[in-house]
């Protein structure tokens, strides 16, 4: 009887060419609803870093006030 191992070595490599190929074509098409969600994380991040900045101003602030 014949050894089926290298059918079965290039059944594998053939799988994983037409996966890494279907990747490749089609892995970098995305939606409108996915294409928004890294400007939402964006703004988002930007806000908490104008929050924290204003925080550490107004800290800075009041704690430069004279004590009376």
């Amino acid at each position: 009887m014949s050894d089926p191992r290298p059918k079965i070595i290039l059944q594998a490599h053939a799988t994983r060419s037409a996966v890494a190929l279907a990747l490749l074509l089609h892995g970098h098409d995305r939606s409108p609803r996915e294409a928004k969600k890294p400007m939402s994380a964006l703004i988002a991040g930007l806000v908490l870093a104008v929050v924290i900045v204003v925080g550490f101003y107004v800290a800075s602030r009041l704690g430069s006030l004279p004590k009376k």
